[in-house]
């Protein structure tokens, strides 16, 4: 059976991984997009005429880079929560996770920004014949 100090620091660690999960996703997330961009630019620069579905496959392709980054962050937020009560559970001076509004403010914002990023790749996409 595990002492009260050590089922703590356990949890302590996971909710530490947690954290770091949900801002590597997002850091993930900008590192892909960008380099989605920037093949995007170069294929437009260097290639005369570019077959339509190109612009389709970048399109998906960013679609799916914010799907996962965005699954991968809500996952580590809910496994957060559990945790983080967990530990409440175990230790009572330690205070309950917070509202979910109040402690999801963060991933919200990333979330956001995930999906107006994508947007704006769809609707300013350097491979379609509109740009």
């Amino acid at each position: 059976m595990l002492s009260v100090d050590k089922h703590c620091e356990i949890l302590d660690i996971n909710i530490r991984d947690k954290i770091a999960t949900i801002y590597n996703s997002f850091k993930l997330f900008v590192q892909l997009y960008s380099a989605i961009i920037g093949g995007a630019f170069v294929l437009r620069l260097q290639a005369q005429t570019l077959p339509s579905t190109f612009a389709y496959l970048a399109d998906a392709l960013v679609l799916l880079v914010v799907a996962t980054c965005a699954t991968m962050i809500v996952d580590a937020q809910y496994s957060w929560r559990r945790f983080r009560s967990k530990l409440h559970e175990v230790a009572e001076e330690i205070p309950p996770p917070g509202p979910p509004l109040r402690t999801s403010r963060t991933v919200a914002v990333m979330l956001i920004v995930m999906a107006l990023a994508a947007i704006a790749f769809i609707r300013f996409n350097p491979l379609s014949a509109a740009n």
